[in-house]
């Protein structure tokens, strides 16, 4: 990472971060509960460090210049590369409400960006983020950049960002440039929203790990939040703000996941058809044409156990079902007609040649084999 990173952290609850009383160092009687105080350890430092160096304002610098462009000419670039490797699928004209969108290489997935982000017709986008290897539970995750980086320059943070904040329960989400510039899941996505709106502002919104319940309750509690503020300015959802949902879908195989083996159909030809089939059934059966609190509440059940751990490996786990509830709380109060939601393109990262990008000083940050893939879904909801 290059560039300055200032930072401003805040938590609700008198500066104590969430679950830490739960901790101590000296009763860690086991190899797992030494994991859980070492891995918090690093985590304060990072925290203590962040507010150390605590300023107003900044600059965002891009996390990952390899899986992404960073500046013009090559995302100019990688536009192009596009078109010529396959039909580029783009919005009819109507304005989306909420987009699904992935967050992997753009060699990988960049063809699966445009059938998504080119629906949104909006100004302001609140942008809903995974929050990779972050501990912290049951918290949104806002920044206080004045800007982000991207490839075609600065991109604004909507001033919105800071009445939202003011209009939720402090106890409900933390401040943290540092965590912003640590994610790279917001980033992909803000040059394909650029190239399409040179004048987009964006509203970033990492979401931590958490319980059904407890989602629903925040989405709940953002929703009104995000319904007042926008209806003091006579903003219109759809037409002056969207959301954008960063989601990679599935991370399956058995090889370079560190260890772990996400591949319980198998990791051959048969195999990869088969988690195949059973990402669409996910899809279909949850999330389109036609989503609900109880879909969602089934949908994350499928993804995770109950102490939050991985059943189907989703990247987007935990802000996909939160958009979306986020979204189905806000169609209610605002009594907007319901939301209909279109898979626009399914990919994964060997359904497809790599786009070629070595030459632009860019890459790829992962394998892609039979034994180590990711799936990509776009939706689109109106």
């Amino acid at each position: 990472m290059t560039g300055r990173c200032s930072t401003r952290l805040s938590f609700g609850n008198g500066g104590i971060p969430p679950a830490w009383g739960s901790l101590s160092i000296f009763t860690a009687n086991s190899p797992y509960e030494m994991k859980k105080v070492l891995l918090w350890l690093a985590w304060i430092a990072i925290f203590c460090s962040a507010h150390l160096r605590a300023q107003e304002g900044g600059v965002r610098p891009m996390h990952d210049t390899i899986g992404f462009a960073s500046a013009a000419y090559k995302m100019d670039s990688v536009w192009k590369r596009i078109a010529i490797a396959c039909t580029m699928t783009e919005s009819d004209g109507r304005a989306a409400r909420v987009v699904v969108c992935p967050h992997d290489d753009y060699a990988y997935a960049g063809h699966v960006y445009p059938s998504g982000l080119s629906s949104i017709k909006a100004p302001i986008v609140i942008l809903f983020g995974v929050a990779h290897r972050l501990p912290l539970r049951n918290r949104l995750i806002f920044d206080n950049f004045v800007s982000w980086h991207s490839a075609y320059g600065p991109v604004k943070v909507s001033p919105v960002r800071r009445d939202i904040m003011a209009a939720l329960p402090e106890d409900l989400f933390v401040v943290s440039d540092s965590i912003h510039a640590r994610e790279h899941s917001l980033e992909a996505l803000v040059p394909f929203l650029q190239r399409y709106n040179p004048l987009v502002e964006i509203v970033p919104i990492l979401v931590s790990a958490m319980p059904f319940d407890s989602m629903e309750m925040v989405a709940g509690r953002l929703a009104v939040a995000i319904g007042r503020v926008m209806a003091q300015k006579d903003l219109t959802w759809g037409r002056e703000y969207a959301f954008a949902i960063s989601n990679d879908a599935v991370h399956y195989g058995d090889a370079d996941w560190g260890g772990k083996n996400y591949a319980p159909f198998g990791s051959d030809t048969a195999g990869y058809l088969q988690a195949i089939r059973y990402e669409h059934k996910l899809i279909t059966g949850y999330l389109v044409p036609h989503t609900s609190r109880e879909k969602l509440k089934g949908f994350h059940s499928q993804l995770v156990d109950q102490n939050l751990q991985y059943k189907w490996t989703w990247c987007g786990r935990n802000s996909l079902p939160f958009g979306l509830l986020t979204a189905l709380a806000l169609q209610k109060s605002l009594k907007t007609p319901v939301l209909h939601g279109t898979l626009k393109d399914y990919s994964t990262s060997i359904s497809r040649l790599p786009l070629p990008v070595e030459d632009l000083g860019m890459g790829r940050t992962a394998p892609a084999s039979l034994r180590h893939w990711v799936g990509y879904a776009s939706i689109v909801y109106e």
